[in-house]
């Protein structure tokens, strides 16, 4: 698309809002969806360099990889946005997107056909090595809904101190979690909270709750000013643990790359094995 049609119809994947609100994404936004609000300038420049990468994408293509960045689904928005980074990085190193998704033999269509500035050929098959199957998938919405549920929790004079162990195998029962959180919150006394601190002690006690395999503890910590509205979580404390990203793209490309291994190129009218990024 020319710099004409550009300003004419401007190429975009978001809304047309008046975006006002200025606080962190809630637990259970998805990434597009806080993406498409946020009246944040991080996020504007975060759309602003989305719509560029889009202008420059092929027309034909533009309307299905607008489709699955607007998706709520993180996984497929993620992958998306990978993509349309990878065509945009080639472009700006000097290569030529000859083909997207250049339907093989196999009747596997990777994702560019790709020439090189030496004018060499090759296939990029993008993949996104999330780490998660869909168990840990479902974990991981149904920490979000039981994290989503302490934050909304009124908490106008204390910052809560979130630790949390393991995750929840089955759904958090969040409006017994959230009641009996407000009702541990309300029954605190804020001064005698600071003037403990100022003696050395414990500000509070410790709030904890256990269902389906996670465990929540809560530390409360007066606030210098005392104001309602806000996220009741001042901070969250994660547990350790080793992670091994290397298996995660191991499994990615080995998933990615197997169907499209060996093909006919489309530069010599040979074999040879096609390249990937992850």
């Amino acid at each position: 698309m020319t710099n004409e049609e550009n300003s004419v119809h401007p190429v975009t994947a978001f809304d047309h809002l008046v975006r006002e609100g200025q606080e962190p994404a809630s637990h259970l936004i998805g990434k597009f969806d806080y993406l498409n609000t946020s009246g944040r300038p991080e996020a504007d420049a975060v759309r602003a360099l989305v719509d560029q990468w889009l202008a420059d994408y092929p027309a034909s293509h533009r309307p299905e990889m607008i489709r699955r960045l607007r998706s709520r689904n993180d996984i497929l928005h993620s992958s998306s946005l990978f993509e349309l980074m990878l065509h945009a990085l080639l472009l700006r190193q000097g290569f030529t997107v000859v083909e997207i998704e250049p339907a093989l033999p196999n009747g596997r269509s990777p994702d560019f056909l790709v020439e090189a500035p030496s004018g060499a050929h090759f296939y990029l098959e993008a993949t996104l090595a999330s780490g998660m199957d869909n168990v840990a998938v479902g974990a991981d919405r149904r920490m979000r809904e039981a994290l989503q549920a302490i934050d909304e929790v009124q908490s106008p004079d204390f910052f809560l101190h979130l630790h949390t162990r393991g995750t929840p195998t089955q759904p958090v029962a969040v409006s017994g979690l959230r009641r009996s959180l407000q009702s541990f919150v309300d029954g605190l006394d804020y001064e005698q909270a600071v003037a403990n601190e100022e003696s050395g002690m414990a500000a509070a006690p410790i709030w904890q709750h256990d269902e389906h395999g996670a465990h929540f503890t809560i530390e409360p910590v007066p606030k210098n000013v005392r104001r309602m509205g806000g996220r009741a979580v001042g901070s969250r404390m994660l547990p350790g643990g080793v992670i091994h990203p290397e298996i995660a793209i191991r499994s990615a490309v080995k998933k990615k790359g197997r169907p499209l291994r060996r093909c006919r190129s489309a530069a010599g009218n040979r074999d040879q094995r096609t390249r990937g990024i992850c």
